[in-house]
């Protein structure tokens, strides 16, 4: 039986607290790795996202998200939080 090794990770953007669990991919596992790290806390539309040093190809693309979730965005290198 393989064991999965849960992520879990907390992001300061501005002084809000963003929590989640990263999946256990090649892409969370390099993300997860690079902390800690610093990076400015940007707005687009309806997500939050911040700059990380990890430069990966898209690994398991989706076409929807929903509030809550947390996503690397590989064009940006960014990981991106769906809050609204």
């Amino acid at each position: 039986m393989e064991t999965v090794e849960t992520k879990r990770i907390k992001v300061n953007i501005g002084g809000v607290i963003f929590s989640g669990t990263l999946n256990n991919t090649k892409t969370a596992a390099a993300i997860f790795q690079a902390i800690p790290f610093q990076s400015r806390g940007e707005v687009w539309g309806q997500e939050i996202y911040c700059y990380v040093p990890v430069k990966l190809e898209n690994e398991m693309p989706v076409s929807e998200v929903k509030i809550g979730d947390i996503a690397y965005w590989p064009e940006g290198h960014a990981l991106c939080f769906f809050s609204v």
